[in-house]
């Protein structure tokens, strides 16, 4: 496929996803105000523009962020990953028994180089943890639902039998910065940009490269893509591997923030992160969706989740609302999609005669 045909693909596709994004854009801004003037109205001031709380939302968004991201491969595929946690958590586990030198490389002692080996070994781990999912869903052709299920119990129960169920504590400070540290006193956490320098990364390799166009037609059409000479398998697969690349980050920087590692951290953050992803325009349909939009869908939930917190609303009423926006944006996304594709496909009505044919 010629690099023309690409960008008119690209262009056509992202067309509505595009029109979604100026939505979420607006709805972003209108949920930031109504949180800043709630908040003044029930605690008497403007708790929600604070540094202290954006600040905080800023360290909160890095690694369900990060995660959200690494679904957004599988998605566009036309896929899903229910694994992600699993994914994470296990990479974390793997990096932490480095850390904590349980697990060691002879001649590497200083914490430093401790650091690097426990961060490569985490990052290999999500990528192979991504491609077994890949294995089951392109070799295997089990449904991407069920395939990634069953490797999210396999992924928690490795992690769990390498922890024996329980915490992997205390990491080396050089290591603590990543979840914890920050710039310009205390106000740009280091964890939040480098979930945005990962964004940035999946933007570049998703919207400006040849891989990321053929990605977008493999998930909207596999026939389509088959027939353009494209090794839909292979595709299938480096998504899966990049997935299971980007929760590995996600992993690293959630057990940073704690500071510890256990097999079962952030067990509600795939609710979480589909409902971000599909916030910002990427559809569970396949071949749809961008980089730009889940940022948003990201602002979006955490703005919600941080100011239902200072207006005093229970946690467990934000347990229920999460599942209330998953099956919301689902209706939403499918009635959008078919409704994209029904105006698509309807064919004109040929024009009447002006005047009777003569007899």
């Amino acid at each position: 496929m010629s690099k023309t045909t690409n960008s008119k693909l690209s262009r056509s596709m992202h067309k509505p996803v595009n029109q979604w994004i100026f939505r979420i854009i607006i709805i972003t801004i209108v949920i930031f105000l109504f949180f800043t003037f709630a908040t003044r109205f029930v605690t008497g001031d403007f708790k929600f523009i604070k540094k202290a709380n954006i600040t905080s939302m800023m360290y909160q968004m890095a690694d369900v962020g990060t995660m959200a991201i690494a679904i957004m491969f599988a998605f566009v595929t036309g896929g899903i990953d229910l694994s992600v946690v699993g994914v994470a958590n296990f990479s974390g586990v793997v990096c932490a028994m480095f850390l904590t030198k349980q697990w060691m490389i002879p001649g590497m002692e200083s914490d430093t180089q401790i650091m690097i080996i426990g961060m490569i070994a985490g990052i290999l781990t999500g990528m192979f943890a991504g491609f077994i999912n890949g294995f089951c869903v392109t070799q295997l052709k089990i449904t991407p639902m069920l395939a990634t299920l069953g490797t999210q119990s396999i992924f928690t129960g490795a992690a769990m039998i390498i922890t024996r169920g329980s915490v992997v504590p205390t990491f080396p400070s050089n290591f603590q910065y990543i979840g914890g540290g920050s710039f310009f006193g205390g106000w740009l956490p280091f964890c939040f940009l480098l979930m945005i320098f990962l964004y940035i990364i999946t933007f570049i390799l998703m919207e400006k490269t040849t891989f990321g166009q053929r990605l977008y037609l493999y998930g909207a059409n596999k026939r389509a893509s088959y027939y353009t000479g494209q090794n839909n398998k292979l595709l299938g697969w480096t998504a899966y591997v990049m997935n299971g690349f980007l929760a590995a980050f996600g992993g690293i920087i959630l057990i940073s923030k704690n500071n510890s590692a256990r097999a079962d951290y952030a067990t509600t953050y795939s609710t979480l992160a589909m409902i971000i992803i599909i916030l910002g325009g990427v559809s569970p349909s396949g071949g749809v969706g961008r980089v730009i939009g889940i940022f948003f869908g990201l602002l979006s939930t955490q703005f919600i989740s941080s100011g239902l917190n200072l207006i005093k609303v229970t946690p467990y009423f934000k347990e229920c609302l999460w599942g209330a926006m998953l099956v919301l944006v689902l209706i939403i996304d499918y009635y959008s999609t078919n409704g994209f594709q029904k105006k698509r496909r309807k064919p004109k009505a040929p024009k009447a005669p002006k005047q009777a044919p003569a007899a």
